[in-house]
């Protein structure tokens, strides 16, 4: 097993916090006994590069990376697309890998005729066992939340189910993601034995948890953190906000993203629409190892997901995971796949719809939680159950054995 290399390759940038935490932090947990290439695509190039190289290089981690063009016209976007497949052809000729880890669709892309390239050039090479690591919901559906046309959405099926036939394996992010897989696209044989599931993790070790009781007489922070779009609406969040402070006169919240244009939409909206609540609201721009601290010291994690579709029903959210390993519970709408999970486990409450009487309704049922001295280790409990970082390296590992073994 000394000398597995793994091809691991990634469309996000070095610095995009979910490949942090459930890519890199895979790998280095790994890197015993399997050497890593990664390859990154990154917008810009930045002045520590060389030193995170070497730095990754210490932990048997090689590390390459490309340019992407933000050129927002679609037709220098193909080219980019061109260009770097050629690139990944080039990594394929020159070594020799035993797995190719392809993480999410715009990897895809990106490797799919690179492949092909590949294999007409050493027809008798022996190839890599393909391993497809699904991050997001299929083609349908994010064909359909960015209204390309119809001609491309049919070609881009094509190359999903070319990719599916294609993997030794394929990684999905939850239990009900992968019975979704497995009945849309058994018609082309895919084996259920092949779909293997890697829970969404979280590190557990990074989240400070004081299991202490706080009667939240003096002060409340309710917190948000991810980015802000039509998936993620701020509105309902802020309407739930104004009716929890009646409860609570003493509470803040946190809106904490990764993304300056997330922070900029939200001072905007913020100012516009509910500027009479702007002296409660801190609106933050965390880079991710800050978020711990921040969690630290919050009361109730929130998490509206707006839509009746795929994306939600079938994910764990990493936000979730973060919340409760910092021992918070949390409000959240039905529309989230783990939502019965954390009724059934008492770390929250659910709400039926984005309403001011689901609302109110929704913060009664709250203060009878929060009144639980119980409640924080509880819902720490339940972030090692469900997110763990051991268990979701565990399982990659059986998938890298099963792959090599047949």
């Amino acid at each position: 097993m000394e000398n597995v290399k793994v091809l691991y390759i990634s469309y996000n940038s070095i610095d995009d916090p979910l490949l942090i935490s459930q890519g890199l932090s895979y790998i280095e947990a790994l890197t015993h006994k399997y050497s890593f290439t990664l390859l990154t695509f990154e917008r810009e190039y930045k002045q520590d590069f060389y030193s995170r190289k070497r730095k990754l290089k210490e932990k048997n981690i090689d590390w390459i990376y490309y340019k992407i063009n933000n050129n927002s016209i679609f037709f220098f976007k193909i080219i980019n697309y061109v260009l770097n497949s050629l690139r990944i052809a080039k990594i394929l000729i020159t070594e020799e890998f035993s797995i190719l880890h392809i993480r999410g669709y715009a990897s895809m892309f990106t490797f799919i005729f690179s492949y092909f390239l590949f294999r007409i050039l050493f027809l008798f090479k022996n190839s890599p066992k393909i391993i497809f690591d699904l991050r997001n919901p299929t083609i349908d559906e994010i064909v359909d939340t960015n209204y390309l046309f119809i001609f491309i959405r049919f070609f881009l099926q094509k190359l999903e189910k070319i990719m599916f036939k294609m993997s030794s394996a394929i990684i999905v992010v939850s239990d009900e993601y992968k019975k979704f897989i497995f009945n849309k696209f058994r018609i082309y044989g895919i084996d259920n034995k092949k779909i293997f599931v890697v829970y969404n993790n979280v590190n557990l070790e990074k989240f400070i948890f004081f299991d202490n009781f706080n009667n939240h007489k003096d002060s409340f922070k309710l917190v948000y953190i991810g980015i802000i779009d039509k998936y993620h609406p701020l509105e309902p969040m802020l309407n739930f906000f104004e009716l929890l402070i009646k409860e609570f006169p003493y509470a803040e919240f946190y809106i904490c993203t990764y993304s300056e244009e997330s922070k900029l939409f939200a001072e905007k909206f913020i100012f516009e629409k509910y500027n009479y609540l702007a002296k409660k609201i801190k609106i933050l721009k965390l880079f991710y190892d800050e978020i711990p601290q921040i969690l630290s010291m919050c009361n109730l994690g929130i998490y509206f997901f707006l839509g009746n579709n795929i994306r939600g029903k079938i994910s764990y959210p990493i936000k979730i995971g973060e919340y409760l390993a910092a021992g918070l519970p949390i409000i959240c709408n039905r529309s989230i796949g783990i939502s019965d999970i954390i009724v059934k486990e008492n770390c929250g409450v659910v709400v039926e719809d984005l309403d001011k009487e689901s609302f109110i309704k929704a913060i009664d049922n709250l203060k009878d939680l929060l009144k639980d001295k119980d409640i924080k280790r509880r819902c720490r409990n339940f972030a090692e159950s469900y997110f763990s970082l051991k268990k979701s390296v565990e399982n990659l590992e059986e998938c890298y054995k099963w792959v090599l073994e047949n």
